[in-house]
């Protein structure tokens, strides 16, 4: 509970200072470039070498690249060996000490024009800051010289131009900051309520079984049904208290500007928005969200107790992680909407809901109606906590038979329900990713 409220503004200003750090750093390296200007006209060659030399600090020096230059009409008609032997000279030159090599050839149609060729080596952050200095300058170049020339030949820079579009978004900063919010949060909460309320449900069940501190409880003159019911919102109370703290940390952090929501869109002015949705929203998708939670508080439960160790229940919550995360992602989708029918399905209507209402448009009636299907399978769950601490079930011996075949058949199902997740995930969720990214 305590960790997100340091973990969030921490991820996000270490983030922040790596980038600036990483950017300042590398543009304050020196980077060799190697020119060969010999097939480009003279007053190209100079303009380039002016503007080149404005990307301080930056080394320019003349080589000889005749065997680049060599084969360029066969790299032009992509022949095998042509681009080779290209490779291969300017892996040569630059082996000789420079981080980017800039060469000028003929144009393969167009005989009064000419061609800037850039080689480097991807595999270092050096080579790669070289090869973005030397690109920076070309489209520069470019984009000057293709206007000097349409105007001298049309007299116009740009004859063909008629309107100018301008695109302009009219959501809210607050509708913005909800489409973004709405993409993670699904996920994000269904994650967190599993990692926060395992702590709580394999301590309560599988813990104490394996310690033997159960049968001490159950031997009180209390029924085990509510011994079990206190269990249960136990778990649930913890794993609020990690949703609030984990989305509170999150949203206050990026309302306060240390960072930036994923998948944001820049403003007007090209800044990230930053702002998270009012209270009202945020109010609204946590109501939608709430049997959602405890349907999943319900089935922690239920498979901890099943566990006859702490271990043996990790291993038993790690399906149930996979095949809850599948829906909870799917929410997150734009192209998914929220209809009668994605409406009763567990944990994805709640995941839907949510982010309809992030974005201020969750309608009245499928509201209702995810939320009253979320409760429906809660209470087919819950239905289940009040007999988890059968005396005659929990307080058998490892030796007993019928409790070794009922954990052994458990955890076949639940291998089987982990790989037939990964399985859906990466084969069936991959196709389709590919057909409607």
């Amino acid at each position: 509970i305590l960790l997100p409220v340091l973990l969030y503004p921490l991820l996000f200003l270490g983030h922040s200072w790596l980038q600036r750090a990483s950017r300042e750093s590398m543009a304050a390296r020196q980077v060799v470039v190697g020119l060969d200007l010999q097939g480009a006209p003279a007053a190209l060659a100079e303009r380039l070498r002016e503007r080149l030399a404005l990307e301080q600090p930056i080394e320019l020096v003349d080589v000889d690249a005749s065997g680049v230059r060599a084969v360029a009409s066969g790299v032009s008609e992509g022949l095998g060996e042509s681009i080779d032997a290209d490779l291969g000279a300017a892996r040569a030159l630059l082996a000789e000490g420079c981080d980017a090599l800039v060469t000028a050839v003929p144009h393969p149609d167009l005989t009064q024009r000419t061609v800037l060729r850039v080689h480097h080596d991807g595999t270092s952050d050096l080579y790669n800051e070289a090869s973005r200095r030397v690109r920076v300058v070309l489209d520069a170049l470019q984009g000057s010289e293709a206007a000097e020339l349409r105007e001298l030949l049309l007299g116009s820079s740009d004859p063909g131009r008629g309107l100018d579009a301008e695109a302009l978004d009219v959501a809210s900063s607050e509708a913005a900051g909800g489409a973004a919010l709405g993409r993670l949060l699904p996920l994000h909460s269904v994650l967190v309520v599993l990692s926060g309320g395992a702590f709580a449900a394999l301590s309560a069940f599988a813990g104490e079984r394996e310690s033997q501190t159960l049968e001490t409880l159950l031997v009180q003159p209390v029924p085990p049904a509510p011994v079990a019911w206190g269990k249960f919102v136990a778990v649930l109370l913890l794993a609020l208290a990690a949703l609030l703290s984990n989305g509170g940390s999150l949203m206050l952090s990026v309302a306060s500007g240390l960072g930036e929501l994923p998948g944001a869109a820049p403003g007007p002015d090209g800044s990230v928005v930053t702002l998270v949705p009012g209270l009202g929203r945020l109010g609204l998708g946590a109501i939608a969200l709430l049997p959602a939670v405890v349907l999943l508080c319900a089935l922690l439960c239920l498979v901890s107790a099943r566990a006859q160790s702490f271990r043996e229940g990790q291993h038993l919550i790690l399906p149930l992680t996979l095949v809850a995360a599948l829906p909870a992602a799917a929410a997150g989708w734009g192209d998914v909407e929220l209809d009668p029918l994605t409406a009763i399905v567990p944990v994805f209507a709640q995941g839907l809901a949510l982010r309809e209402a992030l974005l201020g448009r969750l309608p009245l009636a499928l509201g209702s109606l995810s939320f009253l299907s979320g409760c429906v399978w809660s209470w087919l769950a819950m239905r289940h906590v009040g007999r988890l601490l059968d005396a005659e079930r929990v307080l058998a011996t490892e030796a007993d038979e019928r409790e070794l075949e009922l954990r052994g058949t458990q955890s076949r199902v639940a291998i089987a329900w982990g790989f037939a997740a990964v399985l859906l995930v990466y084969l069936i969720g991959g196709r389709l990713q590919a057909w409607r990214p």
